[in-house]
């Protein structure tokens, strides 16, 4: 059949509107079913919104921001990635780092899925972990981080790797790699001395711990 559109191999496709009928052709039907497509999928998005789309919106009215695949605090910024060094076959973790305007400090662990933020408090406030470190941490030696875990001062090897990484990262410490040793030690810096560790402060009741002399 000859028409103003050409040669036309199949019929047109009839669209019913009550009493109303449209004929399109071939290139309009799947025109029309493109943008069909279109609107049905953004619906269907909308009603299957994810556990994740929901709580990171409800969250952010209540003080936490979207993170990469999670959650942190509303005022943490980031401020470096450290990785783990694996032994044994393990795998690499990543540890994100952030602080806040106020010096507080936090972390998370990524390694697949990731790991809840974690604060650690202010190095400046004694009822934070990172200044309990300091405070045990000897003024003449070199430690390896496990001193902390062994002596109960820290809870766990990823806890005490992220106090150590952020009071390297702000000068409160430093390495001492030993020879033929592939455990890093840590020295304190002279900017420890910027810290008061008050008399009137208890000290931490740990085993064997050294004494400072400040």
């Amino acid at each position: 059949m000859e028409t103003d559109r050409g040669l036309i191999s199949n019929p047109p496709f009839t669209i019913r509107f009550g009493d109303r009928r449209i004929d399109i052709y071939d290139d309009e039907v799947k025109e029309l079913y493109q943008q069909l497509k279109k609107k049905f999928e953004y619906e269907e998005k909308l009603q299957h919104e994810t556990k994740i789309d929901k709580l990171i919106r409800r969250s952010t009215t209540l003080g936490y921001v979207e993170y990469e695949d999670t959650l942190i605090p509303v005022g943490y910024k980031l401020i470096s990635i450290k990785e783990s060094n694996p032994k044994n076959g393990k795998s690499i973790h990543y540890y994100h780092y952030f602080k806040d305007s106020r010096g507080n400090f936090g972390f998370l662990i990524k390694n697949g899925m990731t790991k809840p933020f974690a604060k650690i408090g202010k190095i400046e406030d004694p009822n934070s972990i990172l200044w309990k470190v300091l405070h045990v941490f000897p003024t003449t030696k070199s430690i390896p981080k496990s001193f902390f875990v062994n002596k109960g001062v820290v809870s766990n090897n990823q806890r005490i790797k992220a106090i150590i990484d952020v009071l390297l990262l702000e000068g409160y410490l430093r390495e001492k790699r030993k020879p033929n040793s592939k455990i890093i030690h840590y020295l304190v810096t002279q900017k420890v001395n910027e810290l008061e560790f008050e008399n009137s402060i208890e000290p931490l009741k740990v085993q064997n711990s050294p004494t400072r002399t400040r």
